[in-house]
């Protein structure tokens, strides 16, 4: 992985999905409060990137329990700052929460026929929309300082947004790139090093 060129300040920006959640593995889980399903796995997990990032001046966290628990573990390893916040959520799924999309193509077929028509703005029933949430993260960054590498652990919506936001992807190239639980990613918002993207933690790790 590059590093910081000599004299260069490191402004890198570390993101983490953590692994498999304690529901079906179809199920749409966004803020719904669900754990992890190997809380063990996660924390050496957690361990491994704490070592891989080295230092930071701070780690932030969606205030789910699936996110915050391990990124606790992630700055006291490395002596940071913990935030944690609602605005690195996932998206909100609404009433669609807790459902696999084949069962919300049979049940509510005319509700996911409009929102696949244009699935960027329209809302979720009683939920939100992809431009919905990627605006919440895009004003959470927007409010940062950035003097430093940070960690941001969230979920692959979230991440992804924050990702589109930075990398100044469209909303059609944000969604095509998925984060894969229990991988991260590297981003450069200087763009003076390219970015790593679902990079394995170590041998026996790295399975979501």
């Amino acid at each position: 992985m590059s590093h910081p060129p000599d004299g260069a300040p490191d402004r890198r920006i570390w993101l983490w999905a953590p692994g498999r959640l304690d529901a079906p593995a179809d199920a749409l889980i966004g803020w719904r409060d669900v754990p992890l399903a190997d809380p063990e796995l996660e924390k050496r997990r957690a361990l491994a990137l704490a070592d891989r990032v080295g230092r930071a001046e701070a780690v932030y966290a969606s205030d789910r329990r699936r996110t915050r628990r391990v990124a606790r573990i992630i700055a006291r390893a490395l002596g940071a700052r913990l935030e944690v916040t609602s605005a690195l959520r996932e998206i909100d799924y609404g009433r669609w929460e807790g459902r696999s999309w084949r069962e919300i193509r049979r049940a509510d077929r005319d509700a996911h026929a409009a929102f696949m028509a244009d699935w960027h703005h329209t809302p979720m029933p009683e939920g939100e929309s992809h431009a919905d949430l990627r605006a919440r993260v895009g004003r959470w960054w927007s409010a940062r300082r950035l003097t430093g590498p940070i960690v941001v652990v969230a979920h692959r919506g979230s991440l992804r947004a924050l990702a589109g936001t930075l990398s100044g992807w469209s909303p059609e190239d944000a969604l095509g790139v998925a984060l894969a639980r229990g991988h991260y990613a590297v981003l450069d918002p200087d763009g003076e090093r390219p970015p790593g993207w679902n990079l394995p933690l170590p041998d026996g790790l790295s399975a979501g």
